[in-house]
C-alpha cells in the first residue's frame, strides 16, 4: 500500500511542482480528492482504532469522502483555491516551523500563514500559484519518493517523522521547490508570474 500511495504521490506532485500554474485547473479538483480521501481514511483511523487504510470499507469511505470534496471543489472552484491556498499556507508554516525545532508557535505560525496565503490568492496573483504548486508539489514529490523506499510509513510514525524531518529532506524539499517555481515561471505565457 505505501509503494502505491507514494507512487501517487510522487507523480501528482512533480506534475505540481512543475506544471502546477498550466495545470490549476485539473490540480484543484484531485488535490480536493487527495485532501477528502486523506480526511475520510483519518476518521475511520481515528473511530475504528485501525491503521490508515488497512480494509475495504475504509478505503471506500476515503474514496467516497474525496470524491464529495473533489465534486464540491468543482462547484465553488474560486472558493476552492482561497481554501486549498490557506491550507498550502498552513502546511507549510506549521511545518516548517515544527521541523525547525519550533514546535510551540508551529500552530498559530501555521495560521498566521494560512491567512496571508488565503488573502493573497482571493486577489489571484499568478506568483502565489507557482509559489503554492512548486512548493506542494515538492513536498508530495519527496514524501513520495521517502514512501517508495520505505523511510517512512503512511501511519501516525510516518507523519511525526515527516514533522521532525532531517535536515537533507527539507533541503530536497527546498530545491525542488526552486526548480519547479523556475520552470513554471520559464514556460510561462509571457514569463511573468504576476498578474492575474
Amino acid at each position: 500500500m505505501a509503494v502505491v500511495v507514494g507512487s501517487a504521490a510522487l507523480a501528482f506532485g512533480v506534475a505540481s511542482c512543475f506544471q502546477g500554474l498550466r495545470l490549476l485547473p485539473y490540480v484543484v479538483p484531485i488535490g480536493a480528492l487527495l485532501a477528502g480521501a486523506a480526511l475520510g481514511a483519518e476518521t475511520v483511523s481515528i473511530l475504528y482504532g485501525i491503521p490508515l487504510l488497512s480494509t475495504g470499507p475504509s478505503m471506500i469511505v476515503a474514496l467516497v469522502v474525496g470524491l464529495i470534496f473533489a465534486a464540491l471543489s468543482h462547484a465553488h472552484y474560486h472558493s476552492t483555491i482561497i481554501a486549498m491556498a490557506g491550507l498550502a499556507g498552513f502546511v507549510l508554516g506549521s511545518v516548517w516551523l515544527t521541523a525547525s525545532g519550533h514546535a510551540a508557535v508551529g500552530f498559530p505560525g501555521g495560521f498566521a500563514l494560512a491567512v496571508v496565503f488565503a488573502m493573497a490568492a482571493a486577489f489571484l496573483p499568478r506568483a502565489l500559484f507557482v509559489l503554492v504548486t512548486a512548493a506542494m508539489g515538492g513536498l508530495l514529490a519527496v514524501v513520495g519518493m521517502l514512501l517508495i523506499g520505505g523511510w517512512i510509513s503512511i501511519d501516525d510514525r510516518g507523519v511525526a517523522t515527516i514533522l521532525h524531518a532531517p535536515r537533507a529532506w527539507a533541503l530536497g524539499w527546498g530545491g525542488i521547490t526552486a526548480l519547479g517555481a523556475a520552470v513554471q515561471v520559464l514556460t510561462m505565457p509571457g514569463g511573468k508570474a504576476s498578474g492575474s
